[in-house]
């Protein structure tokens, strides 16, 4: 593929341009030039005072105290500037430097605020670890652009450090708050489980074991309750046979108690069959209550001492009967008669005892069976509950680290230990103004210069129609030129 054809430019055309048109260009050159220094001398000088300040990491390790300051450097330089470029802070500044002190009584404040925030100048330099800020100040006295240049910076270093310990003790506080909020929700909570649990004592899950163990007990306590029942009604029913004998005994006795030597032969005999069928009754009970209790329990106890009673006045009476005369004879069925339905009157309480524990005790069988089948639905409520109660002291616990945390991070903050500003290259006096610029002015008035007389001389050539070379001619002409004779100066 060819390659485009560069125009043909004349340079021998230009450079002839430009000698025959010298002063075309150097006047309007020099005009340039000395407007260049007009306007630097009536031009008023600025002077510019620059301070970089460092930003300084937590002295603090992050891994003993975290700092609660999580905003970035940018958005908290965006906010003290905006707090050190405020209408009411520029005014001190103002006054307190006398910045406009010519044009105060013409110009309205607001006015000057905003030419004075249009002088200040924050630049955000470097990043990551290392990183800091410029601030830079333009006035037309050098020791007044270092003074609030150094000025600006204090305000800096003092807003950051109200900037951090502000947000510090916002944190503190936030977390403050909503640790009590949940601190009295985590109690309101903990009242409901424990008068959840209060209403339904007994049916709580931990005490479903328990409840087990003692409805047991207490089926176990029944049923010997009901075999003594049982027993004493047996011994009930025994001891109304015997006294059934006895009465007949007695009217028997009675009917022949002119035969006194036939009573008394016959009444030790009746008096011993009793007592003997008593005592082989209560010996074959005791054999029975020996196959169920040991020997220590107390119903075993209780029958043995009352068989060895009644076979010691069994012996006793033997012998009496054996000593005394006919005429002192008395008849002893009638006495035993006596024991026997007192026996029956002790049977008879110790049986209604027996019932009022046995009625007793399946209530309280009855009200264990209704704890142990509401203990499923009581169980179910209260996880629930102590689910709830669970979230709720995980959530309390972490605020209340975060709440330890943050006040830490204030404490940190307070005693400045945290990140900091510090002035790196506190402002100096400038030597040389910043505007106008000496060296840029005169460069631009010189190109301007030249460039506009270029453009005249190139102009004038234009218009005067004049032909300095024959490539000009067969230009022109559209023909070729023969001869072309050349200037000669001097005499011919």
């Amino acid at each position: 593929m060819a390659q485009p054809a560069l125009p043909n430019i004349n340079i021998e055309y230009y450079l002839d341009l430009a000698v025959r048109r010298k002063w075309w260009i150097i006047v309007p050159a020099l005009l340039s030039i000395l407007a260049g220094v007009i306007y630097i001398m009536i031009t008023p000088k600025a002077y510019k005072a620059n301070t970089l300040i460092l930003v300084q990491p937590q002295k603090v390790p992050a891994s003993y105290v975290t700092s609660t300051i999580t905003v970035s450097l940018e958005s908290r330089l965006r906010t003290i500037t905006q707090q050190v470029y405020s209408r009411t802070n520029l005014e001190n500044v103002i006054d307190q430097f006398d910045l406009y002190a010519d044009d105060r009584e013409e110009t309205p404040m607001l006015e000057l605020i905003e030419d004075l925030r249009k002088k200040i100048k924050v630049n955000l330099r470097g990043g990551g670890a290392s990183q800091s800020f410029e601030i830079s100040f333009q006035w037309n006295d050098p020791k007044t652009a270092a003074m609030v240049t150094n000025s600006m910076a204090s305000q800096f270093i003092e807003q950051n450090l109200k900037v951090r310990e502000d947000m510090a003790m916002g944190t503190t506080a936030f977390l403050e708050n909503e640790t009590a909020k949940m601190r009295r929700e985590l109690e309101a909570q903990e009242k409901r489980v424990e008068l959840y649990k209060k209403e339904h004592m007994g049916m709580l899950p931990d005490q479903l074991e328990s409840n087990l163990k003692i409805l047991g007990q207490l089926k176990v306590e029944l049923n010997n309750l009901a075999m003594r029942a049982q027993a004493e009604k047996e011994q009930y029913t025994m001891l109304q046979g015997i006294q059934v004998q006895l009465k007949n005994q007695t009217q028997m006795l009675q009917m022949e108690h002119m035969q006194s030597s036939d009573f008394i032969e016959s009444a030790p005999d009746v008096w011993g069959e009793t007592q003997s069928e008593e005592i082989s009754y209560l010996e074959a009970h005791l054999r029975q209550l020996l196959l169920r209790y040991t020997e220590k329990h107390p119903d075993v106890v209780s029958l043995k001492r009352k068989i060895a009673r009644l076979q010691q006045e069994n012996d006793t009476t033997a012998s009496e009967i054996e000593t005394e005369s006919p005429s002192q004879f008395e008849n002893p069925l009638v006495s035993q008669e006596e024991q026997i339905r007192f026996q029956l009157q002790d049977i008879n309480r110790r049986v209604e005892s027996y019932q009022k524990q046995i009625s007793r005790i399946k209530k309280e069988i009855q009200s264990y069976n209704e704890r142990i089948e509401r203990t499923p639905e009581v169980q179910l409520e209260l996880t629930k509950l102590t689910r709830d109660y669970s979230t709720m002291q995980r959530r309390y616990q972490s605020l209340l680290q975060k709440h330890i945390d943050a006040r830490m991070a204030e404490q940190l903050e307070r005693r400045q230990k945290g990140e900091q500003f510090k002035v790196l290259d506190p402002a100096v006096v400038p030597e040389k103004p910043f505007r106008p610029n000496v060296m840029k002015v005169m460069l631009m008035a010189l190109i301007m210069g030249l460039g506009f007389g270029c453009g005249l001389a190139f102009l004038r050539d234009i218009m005067l129609g004049t032909f300095y070379n024959t490539e000009d001619l067969e230009g022109f002409l559209g023909s070729k030129v023969l001869v072309s004779i050349p200037l000669v100066k001097g005499n011919v």
